[in-house]
């Protein structure tokens, strides 16, 4: 990754519930707003004024489940809402729904199926070292996936960094708890040995932290109702809370290409204890 960008996802990761203009962003990339924007985009797949507003509403939506006895206009003001009226009017924009009305749902995603796959996430909490991949960016939803683990594999190879290990590993920009899209940024990679990389804006830093992590194969089409079930099953019944608006994967051995949507895998969430 450009770390001009990687720059910006951690200022906008810092500062979200503050006031932030493109200005100030662009300013911690040493670059102009117009050529930090231009960047930006090509590199995460959206502007950085709707990647701001996304990770604004998910972690509203996230705190509107997991804290329901917190007042509307706290929820909107912690997520860097200037109002209440401005959260909520932006909020039924994107989820369809009032906040409030979203909060009394039990899953504002229509029709997904919470119960399809395993019956009970069974979750391991583990702490993951920092760990860098060669990656390739798309989504979760091209069915090609695997091919794209593959591609990143190769391109690893032939700049001669791989790592012995060499892990495939999935990384999520943010969790979909909340609303499925076609568009979910993911980066497909294979883990690389750090010392051997030249060039930085080729790899990715998966942070290092505590996760939790369970095992699936439930097909990417229901992986919202994968995560939705770690919650309700899971993180709701345990002291932690989510850490950050991110997300990871590990394939597993018996993944094989053919099996797509259904690749065997280890999603790993950051969490945190309730303070």
């Amino acid at each position: 990754m450009d770390q001009r960008v990687a720059a910006a996802l951690e200022y906008i990761k810092r500062n979200y519930n503050q006031k932030i203009r493109l200005e100030d962003i662009a300013k911690a990339t040493h670059l102009s707003p117009f050529h930090f924007q231009r960047l930006f985009s090509q590199e995460m797949g959206e502007s950085p004024d709707v990647y701001l507003r996304r990770i604004r509403l998910e972690k509203a939506g996230h705190l509107l489940h997991v804290n329901p006895d917190k007042s509307l206009t706290a929820i909107a003001l912690q997520c860097g809402f200037r109002s209440l009226p401005s959260f909520s009017r932006t909020f039924k924009q994107v989820y369809g729904m009032s906040p409030s009305q979203y909060r009394n749902t039990r899953s504002s995603i229509p029709n997904i199926d919470t119960k399809k796959g395993t019956t009970s996430p069974d979750v391991e909490i583990l702490y993951f070292p920092a760990t860098w991949i060669y990656y390739r960016h798309t989504n979760v939803y091209f069915p090609q996936l695997y091919g794209e683990f593959e591609a990143a594999k190769a391109a690893a190879q032939a700049a001669g960094v791989m790592s012995t290990r060499e892990r495939f590993l999935g990384a999520y920009v943010h969790i979909p708890f909340h609303v499925p899209r076609t568009t979910l940024n993911y980066f497909a990679g294979v883990e690389v040995n750090i010392n051997k990389v030249k060039d930085q804006s080729t790899v990715f830093c998966i942070p290092e932290g505590r996760y939790a992590a369970f095992e699936t194969d439930d097909s990417y089409e229901n992986l919202a109702g994968t995560m939705i079930r770690f919650k309700e099953e899971w993180l709701d019944h345990h002291p932690y809370q989510i850490k950050d608006i991110f997300a990871m994967e590990e394939l597993l051995p018996a993944s094989q290409p053919h099996r797509y949507p259904k690749l065997n895998r280890k999603i790993y969430v950051p969490i945190e204890r309730i303070a």
